[in-house]
């Protein structure tokens, strides 16, 4: 499992930014896998995103701060 900075997040979905062309295809690819959030399950951490997707994941729990 890699657990990326927020930095590199950022580079990588700022296409100003002078990373983005070498992060974006990074990140894509770390997200595209099929790991699940074990690691939040694991640990028993709300997961605070804004993507629905995760409801899929059964034990996880997760708060949409956009919702």
């Amino acid at each position: 499992m890699r657990l990326p900075d927020v930095n590199v997040l950022l580079y990588a979905a700022d296409r100003n930014s002078p990373h983005h062309e070498r992060t974006a295809p990074y990140v894509e690819s770390m997200l595209g896998g099929r790991e699940t959030a074990a690691l939040a399950i694991e640990h028993g951490a709300e997961l605070v995103s804004a993507d629905r997707d995760f409801a899929r994941f059964s034990g996880l729990r997760w708060h949409d701060p956009l919702h």
